[in-house]
């Protein structure tokens, strides 16, 4: 009898989290955290921690609102310091970019900085995101000028796409690459995807939405985040899902290697969706009495050991 009972019980349980969008209780994870006042000199303010990245030889590195650092058996190393980042990508060649407010600085293994002519030759771009597409070209979102792309760190060649397009998608928010090589824009003035010689945008997301956050989940539905919330689909129809997050300014998403879609915001947290539920996982760190800075999310990253790194407004966390 105690064993249809229990059946029972865990029937009822699975029945009430079937729901899009339903709420669980806490898991147990385990924390490790690092303050980024730790992560610069030459800063009165505690700076955002933008970008994450694991490179070859399985150091991280860390962009800041005023650095760029590494850290290596949890040993934070400052790389260089006063110098905003709010994006990097680890490309197939092994260089890591970092998107600054001056273009994009390219270290190499031995940690020597380069940057590319058409940014010598115009300063003061603001870069956003920064992804590599099949053919090794380099795309890069920008504040001011759209997607800018590189074909050759070395030369002063580039594409440019936006560019007077549109009122407020010259503003770039994020650019995302999906498993079947469709090039995606997020941009103050909604969602757009790349046709192969120009832009279009995606009429079911309104236009005045500011796309903050795009990925494409393992069962092929797209995710996007907005200042006001997220939407999801497929196909270019697009809905907004029942969530806990409705009308919240969204940041990152992150999926796991269990499946689990990771989702960041601002002054709501960070939240973990499996498929059936959503669960809110607490970041505020009691050693530290400035302790709600980590729920404002800036990026999430996933490792090749399956850690989750989230950048927040009060340092870095790793969670396992």
């Amino acid at each position: 009898m105690k064993y249809v009972a229990a059946l029972l019980t865990l029937t009822l349980f699975l029945n009430s989290c079937s729901n899009d969008g339903d709420i669980s209780i806490e898991e147990a994870y385990s924390y490790k955290y690092f303050k980024s006042s730790e992560m610069t000199i030459s800063s009165t303010f505690t700076p955002d921690v933008n970008a994450v990245v694991e490179d070859d030889s399985q150091k991280l590195w860390v962009g800041t609102s005023n650095s760029i650092c590494k850290i290596n058996n949890d040993k934070i190393r400052i790389v260089q310091d006063n110098l905003y980042t709010s994006s990097v990508l680890l490309d197939n060649s092994g260089l890591v970019w970092f998107g600054t407010n001056d273009g994009p600085l390219v270290f190499d293994q031995n940690e020597v900085a380069s940057q590319s002519p058409v940014f010598v030759s115009n300063p003061n771009i603001s870069i956003t995101s920064i992804i590599q597409v099949a053919n090794g070209d380099i795309w890069l979102g920008t504040t001011c000028c759209g997607v800018i792309v590189l074909t050759d760190i070395n030369t002063n060649l580039y594409t440019q796409y936006f560019d007077g397009l549109c009122t407020n998608c010259n503003y770039v928010n994020s650019l995302y690459l999906d498993a079947d090589g469709v090039i995606w824009a997020g941009t103050k003035e909604g969602l757009w995807k790349f046709t192969g010689s120009a832009f279009t945008a995606e009429p079911d997301i309104p236009a005045s939405l500011s796309v903050t956050a795009i990925t494409r989940d393992a069962w092929g539905t797209l995710w996007i985040g907005t200042d006001k919330g997220i939407y999801k689909g497929d196909k270019g129809s697009y809905v907004i899902p029942k969530t806990p997050l409705y009308n919240v300014y969204m940041t990152s998403f992150c999926e796991d290697y269990d499946r689990d879609l990771y989702m960041g915001s601002f002054i709501s947290g960070l939240w973990k969706y499996n498929g059936l539920v959503f669960e809110e996982i607490l970041l505020e760190n009691p050693s530290y009495s400035a302790s709600f800075g980590w729920e404002y999310i800036q990026t999430i990253y996933k490792d090749k050991n399956g850690f989750k790194w989230i950048g927040t407004s009060e340092g870095l966390v790793r969670i396992r």
